[in-house]
């Protein structure tokens, strides 16, 4: 089994997010003409621009005749990793910070939403979002569904 080179790397995914994204590749096909014994003739072959070096270094290498470019688009799935920063320690709807708990063994952690009371904010006029407690996060086991 060939393994590419770049497949023996891991990547941790825990805390990514799934994207996809368009890239533009840059084809480049050459025409080379190479000897080939078994024909008793030259023969045209077309390469990738990659692999050109191979070729050259060949006692069969003729020339290269043409190089054609070739733009094309391509979707790629990724993840874009997840990196904790500061904000990340406030609500979204109070701006105040979650409250950590770590017990004193320091084996457990706590992670709780500040809102205690009804949070409501108006929406469309006639439309309002209310949110109780929003719960907690227990070593990692969080309290909703």
């Amino acid at each position: 089994v060939n393994i590419p080179t770049g497949f023996d790397v891991d990547y941790d995914t825990t805390f990514g997010f799934p994207k996809v994204r368009r890239d533009t590749i840059v084809d480049t096909t050459l025409t080379i003409v190479m000897f080939l014994e078994e024909l008793g003739r030259n023969d045209t072959l077309f390469i990738q621009h990659k692999k050109f070096a191979e070729y050259v270094e060949k006692p069969n290498f003729v020339a290269k005749i043409a190089s054609e470019s070739k733009e094309r688009s391509e979707l790629t799935n990724y993840y874009d990793s997840y990196q904790p920063n500061e904000a990340m320690l406030h609500c979204p709807l109070t701006n105040e910070l979650y409250k950590i708990d770590v017990a004193d063994d320091k084996n457990s952690v706590r992670v709780a939403s500040p809102i205690t009371d009804l949070y409501k904010e108006s929406r469309y006029l006639i439309f309002s979002f209310k949110a109780h407690n929003h719960g907690y996060i227990n070593d990692g086991i969080r309290s909703w569904d």
